[in-house]
């Protein structure tokens, strides 16, 4: 886990380090502190939304930074299980919850523990109160050997599809300008 980790920031240090240098060649607006926080926050291992929102309140270009998770995360999709299969890794799926055992009881106390997260987080004024809050909450529930209540799919589907929606607002006119060679 200690190698996966210090590959996890080398990684990300190499191409937060690159963006930077391609940002700063590639526009001129903004600042050197708006372009850092771009550069670190696309290139930070983490989820598109929470990055382009941490991007967002330190002075970054979201858009470009929403865009560099975005391909981040197709670039894994792609290659994990491409990288699986060539080494003959097989996953096990025998703690997997069928989400058609969804019960409304369950949901309901899934949704009281994760507003009980945010209530602490936002208590003791942590950042990203609404996405560390419930994961950290049902996390402990779950590490606490407690029943699971799975997520019906099409409540999974509904939140995909309001994260991408979040993501997509934050892309602007000149986006369309510096992504030829932000993306390059």
């Amino acid at each position: 886990i200690w190698l996966a980790l210090m590959w996890a920031f080398f990684s990300s240090w190499i191409v937060g380090v690159w963006f930077y240098r391609v940002l700063s060649r590639s526009t001129r607006r903004g600042s050197r502190e708006a372009m850092t926080a771009t550069a670190y926050f696309a290139a930070s291992v983490g989820g598109a939304a929470e990055m382009t929102l941490a991007a967002d309140r330190q002075g970054g270009q979201a858009d470009l930074v929403a865009a560099a998770q975005s391909v981040r995360v197709v670039l894994a999709a792609i290659a994990v299980p491409v990288a699986m299969q060539l080494l003959g890794v097989r996953g096990s799926d025998i703690q997997a919850i069928n989400a058609s055992q969804a019960s409304f009881p369950g949901l309901l106390t899934l949704f009281a523990i994760a507003a009980a997260g945010v209530g602490a987080m936002l208590a003791t004024q942590r950042p990203s109160p609404w996405f560390l809050g419930p994961l950290l909450a049902v996390a402990v529930f779950t590490a606490a050997g407690l029943p699971r209540a799975p997520i019906p799919s099409w409540l999974s589907h509904g939140a995909q599809l309001v994260i991408a929606c979040s993501l997509a607002v934050r892309f602007r006119r000149q986006f369309l300008t510096a992504a030829p060679v932000w993306m390059a």
